[in-house]
């Protein structure tokens, strides 16, 4: 099930008073419920890491993935995984 939580209140309140979960979606502008300059400043710059860090692993991945089974697919994901975080390790230590 999928459900748009950005202008969903009523499953934000649920998760926060049954399970003591604070989401913090981005919100517009338009937003009944508006943030704090701050909190909206470090979602942007929070946004834009996880982005890159994506965006940096995607690129390792060929145009394809031939897999015959799940279980084969997500030992592929994986690896690649595994291969851009031994990447940037080695290149945050200038072993390159």
């Amino acid at each position: 099930m999928l459900v748009n939580i950005d202008n969903n209140y009523k499953l934000e309140n649920l998760l926060k008073e049954s399970m003591n979960i604070m989401f913090k979606p981005l919100r517009k502008k338009n937003s009944k419920r508006k943030e704090c300059p701050w909190v909206q400043y470090v979602q942007n710059v929070t946004r834009k890491k996880i982005e890159t860090c994506f965006s940096r692993i995607t690129n390792l991945f060929p145009k394809s993935i031939n897999a015959v089974t799940s279980k084969g697919f997500e030992l592929k994901l994986i690896l690649f995984i595994i291969a851009f975080v031994f990447n940037f390790s080695r290149s945050q230590l200038k072993l390159v």
